[in-house]
């Protein structure tokens, strides 16, 4: 299986913020570039327009000038017949016109509607010449009028540039005006069929973008003469190179600005996702290494937003929390099943899980406890009874024998003196025995319970040891106390005694039995030299006295100084 490809997040982030802001930027050029073409395009097809109105104007008062000339040259009969053109019509010129009549243009004059007419294409220098014809009482009056003042009209290129023209097209769709770029040829052999003057023919004035007469594109302001005898199409243009000079420096300067501001904010966002991602690639390393097992882990104090903040305290709390769960597990390792473990929410999975564990081992222990002390409590029991019978056969086997054998003596034929000794030998056999066997299981025990044993138990010591021995029995006789829990109490009373006579040379010893509703109670004080509860005993005596009580299910305390020792046990009586 494949490997899954990833970048790393500042990389991802910082190509995200390219993707975002480098087409912006391009898109914010390319539109900047557009509005600027845009506007350019419109103000010089605004300027072209403007100046081919003002030549129209130009040209039409000048055409305005010469009819109002030429019907006063009619009115005032001003003029020369021609003597060598006649047959009804009167040439009206002024000397200083200058014009050579041809006959081609005054037979075209004269089969044309009065008004005025264009004779350029006439002309064979290609000068524009206009014809002028009226009709006035039956005869026709005739004048040819130059067109220098329109050429100059249009040679006049304030605000064209380099490459701007303004010319005239006639209706055949040659031209009429002299070409800026062609000035040797005759403007009549110039076929200017392009769209503006295709549209001008039809009467539509317009602004357009498309190529010339030369073939070159051009912007063009177009539209007819407000002349309608001449039939002429007036057009203003200049070459698009010349005005995308600019408009493409700029461009490139664009380009280059726009490659800079790229250049510039890769850098930036690449500096700014590696701050920006820092907390993150932080928080990627501690959580590889919590990961890993370790849970002492430095977090770094964050200075960050308030969100990143947020993040490294739930890492700062994730950590206590783990560690707090590692702190737990390892008191459950221990057997410390009492620790306690506060869980973060109801969410806390983890924390549920470790106290779950912690009450089955509390469960299991138990129930450990419970079979190993039910073990011990049948050991017990096995050592008791195996006392009781050694009790009974001393009583019941040993006892009679010695009796039996003391009555033979006294049957026997021997010196007083020897018969009273041996007596008094078996009488100390004989109660030697009896001490043995109450010892090990003194019957009134079981006939007349725990009280009444402890108390024979104390009278005997007393009569022995001398000491000042005094027991309190507070025992209810109505709930009398089960065997197991008489019994550890009476070995417990033994083994104390025991002790403090042999060991705390005590001169006095306190003890108290007391029942409760639900345990007995025992209390022991001597004031013996007393020991260090400290250090680990030499002897049996106190290991079996807490044993007899944690197999009962007791408490028990035990306080020792130089004023003597102290004991107390509590036993349940529910686990009697």
């Amino acid at each position: 299986m494949l490997k899954k490809w990833s970048l790393p997040i500042r990389l991802q982030f910082a190509i995200l913020v390219n993707l975002i802001v480098v087409p912006l930027v391009i898109l914010l050029a390319v539109l900047f570039y557009g509005q600027f073409k845009k506007v350019l395009d419109e103000r010089i097809l605004l300027q072209l327009s403007s100046i081919r109105q003002l030549k129209s104007v130009q040209i039409e008062d000048f055409l305005t000038q010469e009819w109002s000339a030429f019907t006063l040259k009619i009115n005032s009969r001003y003029g020369v017949v021609s003597d060598s053109l006649s047959g009804g019509y009167v040439i009206l010129s002024n000397v200083e016109d200058n014009v050579n009549l041809s006959e081609s243009w005054v037979e075209y004059i004269r089969k044309a509607e009065p008004g005025i007419h264009d004779l350029s294409h006439l002309s064979e220098d290609g000068s524009i010449v206009i014809g002028f014809s009226e009709r006035v009482k039956g005869v026709q009056y005739i004048s040819i009028t130059p067109g220098a003042k329109i050429q100059e009209i249009l040679l006049e290129r304030t605000g064209m540039g380099a490459t701007g023209e303004t010319y005239l097209v006639g209706a055949d769709l040659t031209m009429r005006s002299l070409s800026r770029f062609m000035p040797e040829r005759n403007p009549v052999s110039i076929t200017a069929e392009t769209e503006g003057t295709k549209q001008g023919r039809q009467g539509i004035s317009g602004l357009g973008v498309f190529d010339d007469y030369r073939g070159v594109p051009v912007y063009s302001a177009y539209g007819p003469l407000e002349q309608s005898d001449l039939d002429w199409i007036i057009l203003s243009e200049i070459d698009v190179q010349e005005v995308m000079e600019p408009v493409n420096r700029m461009r490139e300067r664009l380009l280059f600005t726009s490659l800079i501001i790229v250049l510039v904010l890769i850098f930036v966002t690449f500096e700014l996702s590696d701050q920006l991602t820092k907390p993150l690639r932080t928080m990627h390393r501690l959580l590889s290494q919590m990961a890993t097992g370790r849970v002492d882990i430095e977090i770094p104090e964050s200075r960050h937003a308030r969100e990143v903040n947020s993040m490294f305290k739930a890492l700062e709390k994730l950590k206590g929390s783990i560690q707090e769960a590692v702190q737990f597990a390892d008191e459950l390792g221990n057997l410390n099943l009492d620790k306690d473990y506060n869980l973060l929410s109801k969410h806390d999975v983890l924390g549920e899980a470790l106290i779950q564990m912690r009450d089955r081992l509390k469960r299991f222990n138990e129930s450990e406890e419970g079979h190993q002390i039910e073990k011990e409590k049948a050991l017990v029991r096995g050592q008791e009874n195996e006392r009781a019978r050694l009790a009974r056969e001393l009583h019941d086997g040993l006892g009679p024998l010695l009796t039996s054998l003391k009555m033979q003596i006294r049957t026997q034929d021997m010196k007083p003196a020897a018969r009273e000794e041996i007596n008094v030998l078996i009488n100390e056999t004989i109660s030697e025995v009896r001490k043995m066997s109450y010892s090990l299981m003194p019957s009134s025990l079981a006939d007349f319970g725990v009280g009444h044993t402890i108390s024979k138990l104390v009278e005997t010591m007393r009569k022995i040891s001398g000491v000042d021995i005094q027991f309190i029995n507070s025992l209810d006789p109505g709930v009398p106390l089960s065997h197991d829990i008489g019994l550890a109490i009476y070995r417990i009373v033994q083994e104390a005694l025991n002790n403090a006579l042999k060991y705390a040379q005590a001169s006095s010893i306190r003890l108290s039995l007391t029942q409760f509703e639900d345990h007995v109670s025992l209390f022991f004080k001597d004031d013996g030299v007393g020991f260090d509860t400290n250090k680990e005993f030499v002897g049996a005596g106190i290991v079996n006295m807490k044993e007899r009580c944690r197999i009962m299910g007791g408490e028990f305390e035990i306080i020792s100084d130089k004023a003597g020792t102290q004991i107390e046990v509590d036993i349940p009586l529910k686990d009697a």
